[in-house]
């Protein structure tokens, strides 16, 4: 289940990255090879001749921004500490715009807008991860962001024995009409379940059938990486509790796994309002 998870933030951020990393190099290289760094300081420095601002500042500032922006060209490109990365873009961003404010230039207006678009990209920007080394969280509320759990127990309470439930989660059949991650349909194709999740076809291997409540599950998809979904269905008073176990796995983002945990939980009140309805229409 959850195996696909749309997140826009992350198709802006890598867009504004692509975009405004090219954009940034190519103004940087711009300098050294078509305008030369003489002739780009003798520039800054006429243009800033005519204000307060000391010619040995002016100077400083010319090699800063022809230093400055092919550089972070380099690492905005590279996806890597993105967070600080885009603050030290903004800093550039501001000093630019500072300074054609200073010269009372028309195009200061488009500096404004890239300094609130690398603002923004700073902002939505992931922090460093956490050390591997850190207490691992077994549950944690989806608002929760302080910190990213490796594993998270999902539950839900289902008023009907747990012989029925597992009957009916333990039926491949059934499993449209509930896992809204594995899709709309599955068939059974020489032996191995087949559903057609929005990630493409996928194979769904499940527990022998047992008198334990064990109704785990493996999803593999189509690029051959398998996903391990343990889940338990345990008696609870006269009704059952159904738990899922939703692992955390390599190069998932906190917003992702926390997305994928609102996920299960969807598809697991939908298992529960199923079999609950079904047993008042009897």
């Amino acid at each position: 289940m959850a195996c696909w998870n749309y997140d826009t933030r992350r198709f802006f951020l890598g867009g504004i990255r692509l975009f405004f990393g090219l954009w940034l190099l190519y103004v940087g290289l711009l300098k050294w090879i078509m305008m030369g760094p003489g002739t780009f300081v003798g520039y800054i420095t006429a243009e800033f001749a005519k204000t307060w601002s000391p010619h040995i500042l002016n100077v400083l500032l010319a090699w800063l921004i022809m230093t400055a922006e092919p550089v972070l060209a380099v690492l905005i490109l590279s996806g890597r500490k993105a967070r600080q990365v885009w603050t030290l873009t903004s800093l550039l961003m501001f000093l630019l715009t500072f300074g054609q404010t200073i010269l009372m230039k028309p195009d200061v207006i488009a500096n404004w807008q890239y300094l609130v678009l690398t603002l923004a990209c700073a902002a939505l920007s992931d922090p460093e991860p956490q050390d591997e080394g850190a207490a691992t969280l077994t549950s944690l509320p989806p608002t929760a962001k302080e910190a990213a759990p490796r594993l998270r127990h999902i539950s839900v309470s289902i008023n009907r024995p747990p012989n029925e439930v597992y009957g009916f989660a333990a039926n491949p059949e059934n499993l449209p009409k509930w896992a809204t991650g594995l899709g709309g349909s599955i068939r059974e194709v020489d032996g191995e379940w087949i559903a057609d999740a929005p990630l493409g076809k996928v194979k769904i291997r499940f527990a022998e059938r047992n008198e334990f409540g064990v109704l785990d599950h493996d999803v593999i998809l189509e690029s051959g990486v398998k996903i391990h979904n343990p889940m338990r269905v345990v008696p609870s008073g006269d009704g059952s509790e159904v738990t899922f176990m939703l692992l955390r796995r390599q190069g998932v983002s906190e917003e992702e796994f926390f997305a994928d945990a609102e996920w299960v939980e969807k598809d697991l009140r939908i298992l529960k309002e199923l079999l609950e309805r079904s047993a008042k229409g009897t």
